[in-house]
C-alpha cells in the first residue's frame, strides 16, 4: 500500500551554492528537470529566509520547507504555494460514489453523522470531528487522516505527518549528489540485419533508434 511519505523526496540545500545546483540535484534525486520557477522559488528560499530543505512531490512540486532546528526540535511547515492549493482544493462531496485522487480534502460541517463513514467505507468520529477541525486532508490509499485545520486556526497543522517525514529519502548530502549525471547514449550498430529475430534483439539492446534505414523498413512488413 501506498503511503503518503512514499511520494516525497527531501533536498539537503547545505552544499547549494547556485540556482545550477538545485536543477542537477532535483534530477539527480526525482529524474526530471524542475520548473524554472520552482528553482527560483527554492533559491530565494535559502538565500533569503534561511531554508535549510525542501520536501518535493514527485512532480517537482515544492510541499514542505524546513528551517533550521530551533532547540533541537525540527522547524518544518507547508510550502506557501502548496497551503494554497490544499486550502482551495474542492471538498469531498456527501453525495459521490467514488473518490478521485489520492488526496482529498473533506469539510466535516458538509456531511451528517453516518454519512461521511458512508463515503469512505471508513470509521471517523464525525461528531467529535465537527467539533473542532472546519477541514481535513485524506491518504486515501491507506484512508489515513494526514492534515488538519482547526476552526480557530488560519494554518493547516502537519502534527499528523511530520513524524512520517523522517522517512523521506534525504538528496544533497554528499557533494556527488550535486554533480551532473551523464547520460550514456546507446551506440548504434553499424551491422545491417535483414533477419527479423536479429533485428528484434538489436532493438532490445540498443534500442530502435540503433536500427538501419533498411532494417526499418524491412519491419513495415511485420
Amino acid at each position: 500500500m501506498e503511503k503518503f511519505e512514499d511520494n516525497l523526496v527531501c533536498l539537503d540545500l547545505s552544499l547549494v551554492k547556485t540556482q545550477k545546483d538545485i536543477t542537477v540535484l532535483a534530477q539527480n534525486a526525482l529524474g526530471i528537470t524542475l520548473k524554472e520557477e520552482v528553482v527560483d522559488y527554492i533559491w530565494v528560499s535559502k538565500t533569503r529566509i534561511d531554508v535549510s530543505k525542501v520536501f518535493l512531490w514527485k512532480n517537482g512540486d515544492i510541499f514542505f520547507v524546513e528551517f533550521p532546528e530551533s532547540s533541537g526540535v525540527r522547524n518544518i511547515s507547508i510550502s506557501i504555494p502548496m497551503d494554497n492549493d490544499l486550502k482551495t482544493m474542492k471538498s469531498l462531496n456527501p453525495n459521490q460514489k467514488s473518490i478521485k485522487g489520492d488526496l482529498v480534502m473533506v469539510e466535516p460541517a458538509r456531511f451528517k453523522d453516518g454519512e461521511l463513514n458512508s463515503v469512505l467505507k471508513e470509521s471517523y468520529n464525525l461528531p467529535s470531528l465537527k467539533k473542532t477541525v472546519s477541514k481535513f486532508w485524506l491518504w486515501v490509499p491507506n484512508m489515513e487522516i494526514i492534515f488538519v485545520k482547526h476552526k480557530d486556526d488560519d494554518y493547516i497543522d502537519i502534527t499528523l505527518v511530520e513524524s512520517k517525514l523522517e522517512n523521506v529519502s534525504v538528496f544533497g548530502l554528499n557533494q556527488e549528489d550535486l554533480v551532473e549525471k551523464k547520460v550514456k547514449t546507446p551506440k548504434k550498430s553499424k551491422s545491417v540485419s535483414l533477419n527479423l529475430d536479429d533485428i528484434l534483439d538489436k532493438i532490445n539492446e540498443s534500442g530502435f533508434e540503433s536500427l538501419s534505414p533498411e532494417e526499418k523498413e524491412y519491419l513495415k512488413k511485420y
